[in-house]
């Protein structure tokens, strides 16, 4: 039987467990066979889910698992219009079937037999007009855990349709794009909000009609972003529109070739508008600088949200002319270290040197005369002779007795 990459990946890493860390295995078949290798087997609880399988051609799987208790899901592309199923024949993840993946061996019948999912239908139109709003996007989310979530646009008509959905209750919310981006959002029937939205009912199989809504035109803020130092317009400059009381953004867009931007199909209320956010604002992430090469800045002027001025609105209304001037982060001039003169380090006192004097001559010699060296004239010594006088009896020469 042929085997899925993902199952070959899965395998080779359960072959590098430590052996204290036993592995298991999980096997079953996937109906309607045609379909299977279009659904994906996953374990879930988890988001996005990592450890799955592809059922092979003839809709049987096998999976490679720890050890452990785990719950499965079947996972079908939107395509195939098929809802999403929990094991055991399951509409929810708190409803599912948990399975006790064996230390070794291989846990058999793990199985599914995928049905259609629900539909909802209805018409996005225009208040007070009836005309048919295209462009609108439909978006159905359960309040189950974790929530399924389906999506479509309404058609040149105002006509949508949502599928794939598993038995349960959703709520329906509906966002102007495009041709009809200045109507505002609503939730059905007629709600400003997620809680406040009236809940559809859906079976599997089954089909909710009649989810219609008229949108009505909603306000407007604009304006325009140019430099603080040329004057010059600003493009591709994140602006960012809060709710007074948010917390973060609801939405945030670029200002297009000639600095302006507009947000549009906003229901009443009070805001406030942030330019060149950054990553810190539209990511949640720390910024690491300004990626625009703009310093951050409220409306009007103001250099954090606590200065922001707030605008308020009653739909249908335009404020234009909110405006910003950017300015670019100063750069401190390099810094010089300051010139040290070097330490006045004192002479060394200097060395007396006698004069150079030749020596004298034969018969002189150095001797201070009044403080000053001269050569003085050596002066002979005086010898008196001793003249030893002869003994008496001496005896003479050549004689004697």
């Amino acid at each position: 039987m042929r085997r899925p990459l993902a199952l070959l990946l899965f395998a080779a890493w359960a072959a590098l467990l430590p052996a204290t860390a036993l592995a298991g295995q999980i096997e079953g078949t996937v109906r309607p066979i045609a379909s299977a290798p279009e659904i994906e087997v996953c374990v879930a609880g988890v988001s996005p889910p990592e450890n799955c399988a592809v059922p092979a051609a003839d809709g049987t799987y096998r999976m490679t698992l720890l050890e452990g208790p785990y719950k499965i899901v079947f996972l079908p592309t939107f395509r195939l219009r098929f809802a999403p199923q929990y094991y055991d024949h399951k509409d929810t993840l708190v409803q599912a079937t948990s399975i006790n993946v064996p230390k070794e061996g291989t846990l058999e019948g793990i199985d599914a037999d995928m049905k259609a999912g629900g539909v909802i239908r209805g018409k996005v139109t225009a208040q007070g007009g009836g005309a048919g709003l295209a462009e609108v996007e439909v978006c159905a989310k359960s309040p189950a855990f974790p929530p399924t979530r389906s999506c479509s646009e309404s058609d040149a008509q105002g006509e949508y349709e949502l599928h794939s959905l598993g038995a349960g209750t959703y709520k329906v919310g509906f966002w102007g794009h495009g041709a009809s981006a200045g109507y505002q959002p609503q939730y059905y029937a007629g709600a400003s909000s997620f809680a406040q939205g009236t809940p559809v009912s859906v079976a599997v199989g089954g089909e909710a009609t009649g989810i219609d809504v008229a949108l009505a035109p909603g306000s407007e803020i604009g304006g325009t972003l140019r430099s603080a130092s040329s004057g010059a317009t600003l493009a591709d400059i994140s602006v960012c529109l809060f709710a007074a009381l948010g917390p973060g953004p609801e939405r945030c867009i670029y200002s297009s070739d000639d600095g302006s931007y507009r947000f549009q199909g906003l229901s009443s209320g009070s805001y406030q508008v942030g330019f060149s956010l950054g990553s810190a604002e539209i990511g949640g992430e720390a910024a690491s600088g300004e990626e625009d090469g703009f310093l951050s800045q409220y409306f009007a002027a103001g250099a954090n949200r606590s200065e922001a001025q707030t605008i308020s609105l009653v739909a249908p209304t335009a404020r234009l002319g909110v405006d910003a001037s950017l300015l670019t982060p100063s750069v401190a001039p390099p810094v010089v270290p300051p010139v040290v003169p070097p330490a006045l380090v004192p002479a060394p006192p200097a060395i007396a040197v006698p004069p150079t004097t030749q020596g004298c001559k034969k018969g002189y010699r150095k001797q201070k005369v009044k403080g000053k060296t001269r050569c003085v004239k050596l002066q002979k010594k005086s010898h008196k002779k001793k003249h030893k006088k002869k003994s008496k009896g001496k005896k003479r020469k050549g004689g004697g007795r």
